[in-house]
């Protein structure tokens, strides 16, 4: 049997959205292990895993250990897991990691030495490759000057093309997904911004999705709210004033200074689709992904209706790489449509643990929804209104009447932001969102997120339908007021601590979903 050096004990428990980084640290300091000719193997010890984080262990490949060997222990401590893994080294040395954190200091201090190996090794290398070195900056800049020559060239041939288009078509107003506004746009010289605060402060950190940049539009609440989370730059365009060809221009400039390798388009409109057939027309259209954060039933609205069939022109057209239309079972005869639901991830909030307990010691629903016929809002409050369990009643939306004899159980607050609206969450009991027409609404992920139950209607998901927390909070017939009283009733009789325990397992769960789900989409 070959020489075995050093043996990574890595002790293994629920960690599935920690590990890819830690086991892509370890497999780079054994990559550097190996180049100096140390021998390492890797011994995985799963302490009570389940099956979200054996699949993340499953899925990354690790070739520079000389061996890799799978425990599976029942013992629920990280003394006695990493004896068991300690047990099965066949290296000289031991060193322990977790799958929740990088090496310990002995193995950093390891590394610290290999690169200073590896330094001296360059250093005496650098002389030999300077010469090199300086005829392939000249090539570079030969080359770089001559790509800015043929990428100006073709700059203006497009932006000839979008010219003569928008000559062609009437200008129309931005679909009405996530909250769109109305009226004809007008033209300014400026309209996006990049990684705002707001935009990024709640977004995950996964490594796979680094380069990864989406663009949407500002005054779409509910997207811009889901795009928050995802890992990324984020670029916010204006849906209600048109772009002008140079905003155009230098959005393009942005994206190409970035060197991002996936771009998605989040919703539609008269601005994306400028954006779109520039992007696709400099060459770009392999990295274009969309999400129509809506589905056919909001087709009534001709807008909605127009910027669907266009998005599905452009992927059978090949100016798109992939779209998805955010419902389950859409179909439709063109090619690279996303069948899985794309989950929407919940906000990374901090000091979530410190809000089990509700300060003002009454029991409160909170009912963040507008007052429009998709968000069921009424039905809703009534149902709540009618319990003698639930004190009052917190909303966002203005001009609700309600009938005298259950007014003096609703509280409005008028929204301010989203901090406010978490604030409201995490001192609220449970939340609701019995809505008639949904994808993945961010108001429930986001209660979620904070360990508040959120009541739902039917989403019809196409993962996790069968878990625990679903059956709990899922009303049958949303337009039922008995139907959604009885839900927060039963909700309401489950004791807190288990109530929120449950919904942060359900939310956990439905995160890792997201994930896979948006490396899939974008072929990661």
């Amino acid at each position: 049997m070959n020489r075995i050096d050093v043996s990574v004990v890595l002790n293994i428990h629920r960690e599935a959205l920690m590990l890819a980084p830690t086991l892509h640290f370890l497999q780079n300091c054994a990559a550097a292990a190996k180049e100096a000719g140390i021998a390492v193997e890797l011994i995985a010890v799963f302490d009570r895993a389940d099956d979200a984080t054996r699949e993340v262990f499953r899925s990354i490949e690790m070739p520079a250990f000389c061996q890799s060997t799978t425990v599976d222990v029942d013992l629920g401590s990280l003394g006695l897991a990493r004896n068991a893994g300690i047990e099965r080294a066949q290296g000289e040395f031991v060193w322990t990691s977790d799958a929740h954190g990088r090496l310990t200091g002995q193995l950093q201090s390891v590394e610290g030495g290999l690169a200073s190996i590896s330094a001296k090794h360059a250093a005496l290398e650098k002389h030999i490759k300077s010469q090199e070195r300086q005829i392939a900056q000249l090539r570079g800049a030969l080359s770089e000057v001559s790509e800015q020559f043929s990428s100006r060239q073709k700059m203006l041939v497009s932006l000839g093309e979008i010219i003569n288009s928008e000559k062609r078509s009437k200008a129309y107003t931005p679909a009405l997904s996530g909250g769109g506004g109305s009226g004809t746009p007008n033209e300014i010289s400026s309209s996006y911004e990049k990684n705002l605060p707001r935009d990024v402060r709640y977004a995950w950190k996964i490594p796979e999705l680094d380069g990864v940049i989406h663009i949407f539009h500002a005054e779409w609440f509910g997207i811009r709210a889901a795009v928050g989370s995802l890992p990324g730059d984020k670029i916010a365009i204006s849906a209600n004033q048109l772009l002008t060809n140079k905003a155009v221009v230098d959005l393009y400039s942005e994206i190409t200074a970035r060197k991002c390798k996936k771009i998605i388009i989040h919703g539609y409109s008269s601005n994306m689709s400028k954006i779109v057939l520039y992007l696709s027309r400099m060459g770009m259209a392999r990295e274009l992904y969309v999400v129509i954060h809506g589905n056919p039933a909001q087709w009534f609205n001709d807008q909605e209706r127009r910027t669907a069939f266009e998005v599905l022109d452009l992927v059978k057209s090949g100016r798109v790489r992939r779209v998805h239309f955010m419902r389950s079972g859409f179909e439709f005869s063109v090619p690279n449509i996303f069948q899985p639901i794309l989950f929407n991830m919940s906000p990374v909030i901090e000091g979530v643990g410190g809000h089990s307990e509700i300060k003002h010691g009454k029991s409160v629903v909170f009912a963040p929804g507008w007052a429009d016929w998709r968000k069921n809002l009424y039905t809703s409050v009534l149902a709540a209104s009618m319990l003698d369990s639930v004190d009052e009643i917190w909303i966002h939306a203005d001009g609700v009447e309600i009938p005298n004899s259950i007014k003096n159980k609703i509280i409005h607050h008028k929204f301010l932001n989203r901090e406010q609206t978490f604030d409201l969450m995490k001192y609220s009991t449970i939340c609701m969102n019995a809505s008639l027409v949904d994808c993945h609404p961010m108001v429930n992920v986001e209660a979620q997120s904070l360990g508040k139950a959120c009541i739902r209607g039917k989403l019809h998901l196409d993962a996790l339908e069968d878990h625990p927390y679903i059956k709990l909070t899922e009303a049958d017939n949303v337009i039922s007021i008995a139907d959604i009283k009885q839900t927060i009733a039963r909700v309401l009789a489950v004791p807190k601590d288990e109530l929120r325990a449950l919904t942060l397992d359900y939310q956990a769960n439905s995160d890792i979903v997201a994930r896979n789900r948006y490396l899939e989409f974008l072929e990661i």
